[in-house]
């Protein structure tokens, strides 16, 4: 068992779909990774066999109306049957995730590393209609002023993963014993409990300055020669999360993350792009 555990959800996803998340952490980081799903076929059996990855199948069914609140449910279950010996632990989206160098060589510095996205709540047309619907008007207006915290990357300690990975579960099944939606709500309970205070050692890391950029609202963006994202400081940001929203420098990620390179590189990252998130604007 070894010191570091990335965890992600890869349930409906196909090995094509997870190429650029294996890669470019395994060009990096050799470590534990494990990956929550309902079933393993024949091809991603090869595949998690050649990178040295793990895989979890909990015993209740995932449903995919469900899977994306009910994945910390199934972390929690995962580390508790799983991993005593693990010190740190980065959950982690698979689809939208690149690696450029290693999560884990300076962080976690608190029990909980979260991560904002650069834009506030007043302003997130995606953010705030999650907050009214499951929290009212008074909560959104009191968090407008706020900056978004992502759900889909978020690292800690083991022990303050295992608070975390309570904290959501159980303010996931309060959301539903009241009847409202199931899906979805994991942003809204995520920064409601955030900004509730109700984790005590914790950290709130913002685009440039951390571990994780999370680049939907990015519009600044700093790259070095061999096409990696940079923080402030000049250093090399070590997870980029949503790297298909970043128009055509998209195919850049690509290209780093299943390390191809020239002319034939950037025409394989290219078909890439274009093959696996259409839902998003190359430019």
């Amino acid at each position: 068992m070894s010191k570091n555990l990335v965890m992600g959800m890869i349930f409906g996803y196909s090995v094509e779909k997870i190429k650029p998340f294996v890669l470019s952490l395994r060009q990096h980081y050799q470590d534990d990774v494990v990956f929550m799903t309902a079933s393993v076929n024949e091809e991603q059996q090869r595949f998690f066999d050649d990178y040295g990855i793990y895989t979890f199948i909990p015993e209740a069914p995932l449903a995919r109306e469900t899977c994306q609140t009910e994945r910390f449910r199934v972390y929690r279950e995962c580390l508790n049957e799983y991993f005593d010996d693990v010190e740190n632990i980065l959950v982690s989206d698979t689809r939208d995730v690149v690696f450029q160098s290693d999560p884990f060589a300076e962080y976690p510095r608190h029990d909980l590393e979260f991560f904002a996205e650069p834009e506030l709540f007043r302003n997130c047309q995606h953010n705030r209609p999650w907050i009214y619907t499951f929290y009212g008007m008074e909560r959104l207006v009191q968090m407008e002023p706020e900056y978004v915290i992502c759900s889909g990357t978020t690292m800690g300690t083991k022990a303050g993963m295992m608070q975390y990975l309570d904290a959501m579960v159980d303010e996931v099944d309060r959301l539903r014993n009241t009847g409202r939606m199931i899906t979805y709500e994991d942003q809204a309970c995520h920064n409601h409990l955030i900004y509730s205070n109700a984790f005590s050692n914790y950290a709130i890391n913002h685009n440039g300055v951390g571990p994780i950029s999370t680049m939907h609202h990015s519009k600044n963006l700093n790259f070095n020669r061999a096409g990696y994202l940079l923080n402030n400081d000049g250093k090399v940001i070590p997870v980029v999360h949503q790297y298909d929203r970043c128009g055509p420098m998209s195919v850049t990620f690509v290209k780093n993350a299943l390390g191809v390179h020239g002319k034939i590189g950037i025409k394989i990252a290219a078909e890439y792009a274009a093959t696996h998130f259409p839902e998003h604007d190359l430019g």
